[in-house]
């Protein structure tokens, strides 16, 4: 006789004033092929229970910025340089593909590989941890000296990486001259080079506030293809609207001015004119209005009261909940499955300590006791 299996799926929804959360628990049941055997020999039942949680809530996000800030904070010099590097070579991977396609709409479109690459690799992206130690400074999880250490590294790196790649791979192998984007290139480094130092700064605060709402939201996720679409639309979004990023022009600038060589008109000093402009635009605009802004909104002395707050709120629910149940059915045998699963709902949820920013979970998948208990809540309310 053939095997069999059966898979029960309950899903349990959290509802939550921040965000909204799914939590799936998977409970699979295998049971072997039946044989005629004695009792002695036969194979016990054996019960896999799998817990997928595919995002996370705002404060559980910042609480995974801090960790991921720590263990940045702790890497050994010589992996900081290493990764810092790697992420200027997929910077420079990602600005080439960008130009050979030949900029514009599918440019943008395409930009964003090297950006899933880093994130996946987790190197180090100056821009990216402008968000990641703002936070994790203010939530005191990692001193202002180790944010100086990881910064600078991760700018000199990705700078150094950028360069190596402009230089080795696009202008040594020809492979722009292959394709016809030789001008192009040289046209949009002059045209990011030569503007005023005021456009280059706001551009640049707007650009890196896309680009770590796009680490934020790929934090948030825990699959690939859910991380790779977080990340794709902000990147894609700040390229087509032409804004500055400090890394990118690491890699589209100095291109630029090799492919044109001595009719070039952008000298080094220019260069590092606008890098630092968008540089200290980035630093804003990650740094404050998407690090510093969410350690506000999530994890500062007022969010923590307002967490408490909410919680002792849902345990005043709870009670009023109960009081209900006992005035409207009496403690007779209808109302006690009622009583218990709205209890245990609560309490299984109520965190006193305000670690966990979750309300009351409900479930979808109920028993006859469950529905029961909540057509009669429903003619409560």
């Amino acid at each position: 006789m053939s095997s069999f299996n059966t898979k029960v799926i309950q899903q349990r929804r959290t509802m939550s004033s921040m965000s909204s959360d799914t939590t799936t628990t998977t409970t699979i049941t295998t049971t072997p092929p039946i044989r005629r055997t004695t009792a002695a020999t036969m194979v016990p039942t054996t019960t896999t229970t799998v817990i997928f949680q595919p995002t996370k809530s705002p404060r559980e996000t910042l609480f995974a910025i801090y960790e991921l800030a720590q263990y940045k904070a702790n890497l050994p010099m010589n992996m900081l340089m290493l990764q810092s590097f790697m992420a200027g070579i997929y910077v420079g991977m990602a600005g080439q593909l960008f130009l050979s396609v030949g900029a514009g709409l599918l440019g943008a479109a395409v930009f964003p590989v090297g950006l899933v690459a880093l994130v996946l690799t987790s190197a180090e992206l100056y821009t990216g941890d402008t968000m990641l130690f703002t936070a994790a400074v203010l939530g005191r999880r990692v001193t202002v000296r180790s944010l100086l250490r990881n910064w600078t590294v991760a700018w000199i790196g990705n700078f150094i990486g950028c360069l190596t790649w402009s230089f080795w791979i696009t202008y040594s192998s020809g492979a722009l001259q292959e394709v016809g984007q030789v001008a192009l290139a040289i046209q949009i480094a002059e045209k990011k080079a030569l503007q005023p130092w005021m456009h280059v700064f706001c551009k640049a605060i707007g650009a890196n506030f896309m680009v770590c709402l796009a680490f934020w939201q790929s934090i948030t996720t825990q699959d690939l293809l859910s991380k790779s679409m977080a990340i794709w639309f902000p990147i894609a979004g700040f390229v087509m609207m032409g804004l500055e990023h400090a890394v990118a022009n690491q890699c589209l600038l100095p291109l630029g001015m090799i492919l044109a060589g001595s009719a070039s008109k952008i000298s080094v000093g220019r260069l590092l004119y606008v890098l630092l402009a968008a540089t200290l635009g980035n630093t804003l605009g990650g740094g404050v209005f998407v690090g510093a802004v969410g350690w506000y909104v999530n994890d500062s002395p007022s969010a923590q009261i307002m967490y408490h707050n909410n919680n002792l709120t849902m345990g005043g629910i709870k009670d009023g909940i109960k009081g209900k149940i006992m005035e409207e059915e009496g403690e007779d045998e209808e109302s006690k499955p009622m009583l218990a699963s709205a209890s245990s709902s609560f309490d299984s949820n109520r965190d006193t300590d305000c670690a966990d920013p979750q309300p009351p979970r409900c479930p979808t998948t109920r028993t006859t006791e469950t529905k029961r208990a909540v057509s009669t809540m429903d003619r409560i309310v």
